[in-house]
C-alpha cells in the first residue's frame, strides 16, 4: 500500500534536492540523458559503432534536421566547451571529431529524404514556429558553406551542406585548413548564389565579421548568411551587428538556415535577368540582314540535326533560333507544339 506513494515522494525529493538527484534518475520513468548527451558519452568511448547505432535509432522517429540541430550540433558544442574547461584533452576531442566525421560520411551515403517529399510544401524536418515559414519548393541554387576558422566550424558546415543537398540544392563545404584569403579566392571561383559562414563557439562573431567583409567586397551580389549554431544571442541582434559587413541575415539553427536559403532561392527565380548584349551586337545584326536569314523562314533540313542534339543531351525540347532587335525566328526545333 505504501510502496507507490513512497516512491513518488522519493522521486519528488530527487527532482528538487540537488544531492538527491540520483533518486529521480533511478525511480522516475523519465529518460536519464537527453539524446545529445547520450550520443556525446557514446562517442567519447571511441567506439563509432555505438554512435552510428544511436543515430540510426533516432532517425526512425525524427527528421534529419532534428538529428543535426538537436543531437550532433549540441554534441559538437559540448565537446568544445569541455575542451575549453580542460575536461576534454586534445586527443579525446580529435577522436570525437573523427567520429562525427565518420557519421556524416555514413549519412551522406544514404539519402534520407524522399526527393518528391522535398519538393512538397510540407517537406519533413524543415519547420519553424511560424507555419508559413515551412520549407517551400525552391529552385536549385549553388550554396557554399564556409567554416570561419576551425574544424568544428567545418563539421557544422558539412551538416548544413548535407541537409541542403537532401532538399535539392547544390551545396559544397570548403576546408577549415584554408586561410581567410584562400577561402575568399576559392569562393569566388565557385561563383555561388548564397554563402553560409559556419560559426561554432569558441569561434565568434568577430571572426565571421572579417571573413564576411572580404567576401562582400569581392562578391557584393552574393547573399551572405551567418550560422551562429547554438548561440544564445538572438538571430535578429546578430544580423544588426553584422549588417555593416555585408551580412544579409544571421541564423542560429540549421532549420532556419535551410528556410532562409529557400527564400533567397525563390527570389532568384522570380527575378528575370536581362541577357547581356555582346560587344559586336551591331556587326551581328548587320550579318543577319545581309544574309537574309530571318526572312527565309524555317529550315526543315535542320530538324534532323536538332533532333539528334536533343537525343545526345537527353532533353525534351531543342531548337535553333535567330534573334534580331525585335524578333525571334525558329529555324528548326523538336519537342515544341505546332
Amino acid at each position: 500500500v505504501l510502496a507507490t506513494p513512497l516512491t513518488v515522494c522519493l522521486v519528488v525529493m530527487g527532482r528538487h534536492v540537488p544531492k538527491l538527484n540520483f533518486l529521480s534518475v533511478l525511480l522516475s520513468d523519465e529518460q536519464p540523458l537527453a539524446p545529445h548527451q547520450e550520443c556525446y558519452h557514446r562517442l567519447l568511448r571511441a567506439d563509432p559503432t555505438e554512435g552510428t547505432a544511436l543515430v540510426d535509432r533516432y532517425l526512425k522517429s525524427n527528421s534529419l534536421t532534428s538529428l543535426y540541430d538537436d543531437v550532433l550540433l549540441p554534441v559538437l558544442i559540448t565537446a568544445e566547451a569541455d575542451h575549453g574547461h580542460d575536461d576534454l584533452d586534445n586527443d579525446q576531442r580529435a577522436a570525437l571529431h573523427q567520429s562525427l566525421r565518420d557519421i556524416l560520411d555514413d549519412l551522406a551515403e544514404h539519402p534520407l529524404i524522399d526527393p518528391d517529399a522535398a519538393k512538397d510544401q510540407s517537406a519533413p524536418g524543415i519547420e519553424t514556429e511560424n507555419a508559413s515559414d515551412t520549407q517551400r519548393p525552391a529552385p536549385v541554387c549553388r550554396v557554399l558553406c564556409l567554416p570561419v576558422r576551425a574544424l568544428r566550424d567545418e563539421l557544422a558546415a558539412g551538416m548544413l551542406a548535407h541537409l541542403l543537398t537532401q532538399y535539392g540544392f547544390e551545396a559544397e563545404t570548403l576546408s577549415a585548413k584554408s586561410t581567410t584569403s584562400e577561402l575568399v579566392d576559392l569562393a569566388e571561383r565557385r561563383d555561388p548564389a548564397v554563402i553560409c559562414i559556419s560559426v561554432v563557439a569558441p569561434s565568434a562573431i568577430v571572426h565571421a565579421r572579417h571573413l564576411c567583409a572580404k567576401l562582400h567586397l569581392r562578391m557584393p551580389q552574393v547573399k551572405l548568411i551567418i550560422g551562429l549554431w547554438g548561440s544564445a544571442e538572438s538571430a535578429a541582434t546578430a544580423t544588426l551587428a553584422l549588417r555593416t559587413s555585408g551580412v544579409d541575415v544571421a541564423v542560429v539553427s540549421l532549420a532556419e538556415a535551410v528556410v532562409q536559403i529557400g527564400k533567397f532561392s525563390e527570389n532568384f527565380a522570380s527575378t528575370m535577368l536581362e541577357a547581356p548584349i555582346p560587344k559586336d551586337e551591331d556587326e551581328r545584326l548587320a550579318a543577319l540582314t545581309t544574309l537574309s536569314l530571318l526572312d527565309a523562314g524555317a529550315e526543315p533540313s535542320l530538324d534532323r540535326i536538332i533532333a539528334k542534339v536533343a537525343r545526345i543531351f537527353e532533353v525534351p525540347i531543342a531548337l535553333c533560333a535567330l534573334i534580331d532587335r525585335e524578333r525571334l525566328v525558329i529555324k528548326a526545333q523538336t519537342g515544341l507544339s505546332e
